[in-house]
């Protein structure tokens, strides 16, 4: 059996889509407080309940956990308490509980501002938040735990990423303002770098690590590219030849990191993974998906 928690949310629901293509040994769980149950497929069942609740006997030594619930960076600043409780206390608990091989969804925010780029695995660890902090914290426990593979994702974006969520990354929020004609808000001046993942490369890697052993260690899972808010913008212009009117906003705290981008040599070592989806193909293919699933008002 593999149970995804978080089944309902972006980057569950897209782990789910691909793995009904090979068993139907699925166990689905969502509480819905960030997840849309109509962004699983037809006939998959959900069940709508905390994780910590809905797993209360761990299941067997031949089960697989992956584990995306988490309560995000943006939620956290309001909500720290909830979100230790939610991304530590309780991810902990299951973990201790849980016997079978468990596939850890973690951060790549975990390294903070690095001295170094690319960013290895082996860089120091600099959380200064409840999000990376509590994700750091799931992280160390599974260190001690053992029989597990933990992947810090970096800015995952792709079908599914719903607009309507508050906590929408800012691709799906940048798409969202082309196709309604709405602002989109710069938050500092535009020129911070993330490692933009294409969602379908992170499902690859993932449904690699189920058929795989445990690796026993963390891993990044990133392009090894940087691209700046600027350069999303223009990219996102040109693919839908709308002019996007924007305004500046003073930075965030969790706007500090001026910087980021992964060596995914590791995760290319184990599992012969590397990211295949450059940047303009990968926003072309959720431009397409905003369509289909009719996100838009501005064009036809």
């Amino acid at each position: 059996m593999i149970i995804v928690t978080g089944a309902a949310g972006f980057i569950g629901s897209n782990i789910v889509r691909e793995l009904i293509k090979h068993t139907d040994e699925i166990k689905c769980i969502d509480d819905l407080s960030f997840g849309k149950a109509e962004n699983l497929p037809a006939g998959v069942h959900l069940t709508v309940d905390d994780f910590d609740r809905a797993i209360k006997s761990g299941g067997n030594h031949n089960d697989i956990l992956v584990h995306c619930a988490t309560s995000n960076i943006i939620y956290a600043q309001k909500h720290p308490v909830e979100t230790f409780k939610n991304n530590a206390e309780k991810t902990i608990e299951l973990f201790k509980r849980f016997p079978g091989k468990i596939i850890y969804l973690s951060t790549s925010s975990v390294y903070g501002n690095a001295d170094v780029l690319p960013i290895r695995e082996s860089a120091p660890i600099r959380v200064y938040n409840a999000y990376d902090t509590s994700k750091r914290i799931a992280e160390l426990y599974l260190q001690l735990r053992g029989t597990y593979t933990t992947f810090r994702l970096s800015n995952v974006y792709g079908e599914y990423q719903q607009p309507s969520n508050p906590y929408c990354g800012v691709i799906g929020r940048l798409i969202d303002c082309a196709l309604n004609g709405k602002v989109f808000t710069i938050y500092g001046d535009g020129l911070s770098t993330r490692d933009y993942t294409y969602v379908g490369d992170v499902v690859e890697a993932i449904t690699l690590s189920i058929l795989d052993d445990s690796t026993w260690m963390e891993m990044n899972l990133g392009t090894g590219k940087e691209t700046s808010v600027l350069d999303l913008i223009e990219l996102v212009q040109d693919i839908t030849g709308i002019e996007i009117a924007v305004t500046n906003h003073e930075g965030r705290s969790i706007d500090v990191i001026k910087r980021r981008v992964l060596d995914t040599k590791k995760a290319h070592a184990y599992f012969g993974w590397t990211a295949k989806t450059d940047m303009k193909t990968g926003l072309t293919k959720t431009i397409e998906w905003f369509k289909d699933a009719g996100l838009f008002q501005h064009i036809s």
